[in-house]
């Protein structure tokens, strides 16, 4: 019996390990078609909803090439890359995402908000 129940677990546990890997795999891609639709709708109209949700799907980290090519070129403060939209915040500063960028160009932290300084 104990042979029977080891030699069913190990067909399980492929078929399982497969299913995940195909399920996570429809998830990624699916993200990543919002990911460009967001971006390339961002890029035309330059709008909050698109901004917050690209900063929603982007994954840290992300290499500042991939980051470009969703969001266009930023305004690049070599620390972080910024991109802003046409709004003013409760603080009388520009809206905005901030990317954080490390020494190696990879996107460590990310933010939507009022850019005060």
């Amino acid at each position: 019996m104990s042979k029977l129940k080891s030699g069913l677990q190990n067909k399980i546990k492929p078929a399982a390990t497969i299913t995940i890997l195909f399920a996570s795999i429809i998830l990624l891609s699916s993200c990543n078609r919002e990911l460009k639709q967001r971006g390339v709708h961002f890029q035309e109209h330059r709008d909050y909803a698109s901004l917050k949700r690209v900063v929603e799907l982007i994954p840290i980290p992300t290499d500042t090439s991939t980051l470009k090519k969703i969001l266009g070129n930023p305004i690049d403060m070599t620390i972080d890359y910024r991109y802003i939209i046409d709004s003013i915040g409760p603080n009388g500063c520009p809206v905005g995402a901030v990317f954080l960028v490390d020494a190696n160009g990879y996107v460590t932290n990310k933010w939507l908000d009022e850019i005060c300084e």
